[in-house]
């Protein structure tokens, strides 16, 4: 019990309520819950986010004892904020992921699971290139994902605009769409809270971020990204090799620092700062 007291007793509450609730029943409600477990705490923490702060091209590696081996290729560049970064990183995943599962997948059949996705490191947003493969090492994959990020440096700068723009309308019409479910309504103040902003504004600005953002932009932004890694490039690699005495063949790039594990390059990556927090965005219950 002391332990559980000096636990949760320092905590500050912190309430969203989504559904049928009035904002009366809602606060009737939390004041109960502070009061019944005999809360304390005022002060609303966040545990600590690493972040990106200086370029820095990592490795972990892994063996497994399968059949079946795996890369995933990250990328998250320096300069942008959160919200063009987020704008650019979601954009470009919903132009390229097609591309990279048409050439990987369909044509090279070099595995079955082939995706792109954004990557969040902190603010930081960048995107993620993953294939899991039954037949190849990821040395092998790593080089047809670079021959990969060549052709789309070039497909990006070439695209018409009329393309560009179909493409970017279509992120848009997916942000602007009403939750479905309350687990996607829940999903669109979850960010902001953990973020301590009661604005809640953070998919408007990404919105009217994504409306401004021009073709030349994002092909910069893939640039700083994926071709000259100008902050956080990352390739997590699983060898499976089965069994057998076979040497796991990985790719290793020159210059690049490996690391033994995700907690290890964790530890390494420097502590985002907090923001200052505008007192009239919280309510105390």
């Amino acid at each position: 019990m002391d332990y559980r007291a000096t636990l949760i007793k320092p905590t500050a509450l912190d309430v969203l309520v989504v559904g049928n609730l009035t904002s009366e029943q809602a606060e009737t409600f939390s004041r109960g819950l502070k009061t019944r477990l005999e809360l304390t705490g005022t002060d609303w923490r966040r545990a600590d986010k690493a972040t990106v702060a200086t370029p820095l091209q990592a490795i972990i590696q892994k063996r497994l004892d399968s059949t079946d081996s795996a890369l995933a290729a990250v990328y998250v560049p320096l300069r942008y904020d959160r919200i063009e970064g987020m704008a650019c990183s979601y954009l470009l995943s919903q132009m390229v992921e097609s591309w990279f599962y048409k050439q990987l997948r369909t044509q090279e059949q070099l595995g079955y699971a082939v995706f792109m996705l954004p990557v969040f490191v902190g603010d930081r947003a960048g995107v993620g290139f993953v294939l899991q493969s039954g037949r190849y090492q990821p040395a092998y994959l790593y080089q047809r994902y670079q021959a990969f990020f060549a052709q789309t440096a070039k497909r990006l700068g070439a695209l018409e605009p009329a393309d560009f723009e179909q493409y970017k309308q279509g992120v848009i019409v997916q942000l602007q769409q009403k939750p479905q479910t309350l687990g996607e309504e829940v999903d669109l103040y979850t960010g902001d809270l953990d973020r301590d902003n009661m604005r809640f504004d953070t998919r408007e600005r990404l919105i009217a971020r994504m409306r401004s953002l021009t073709q030349s932009q994002l092909s910069e932004y893939y640039q700083q990204a994926v071709i000259k890694q100008q902050g956080l490039a990352l390739l997590s690699e699983i060898s499976g090799v089965g069994e057998g005495s076979d040497p796991a063949d990985y790719a290793h790039p020159a210059g690049w620092t490996l690391f033994p594990n995700a907690s290890a390059l964790q530890q390494a990556l420097p502590v985002q700062p907090k923001e200052t927090e505008r007192v009239e965005d919280r309510q105390e219950p």
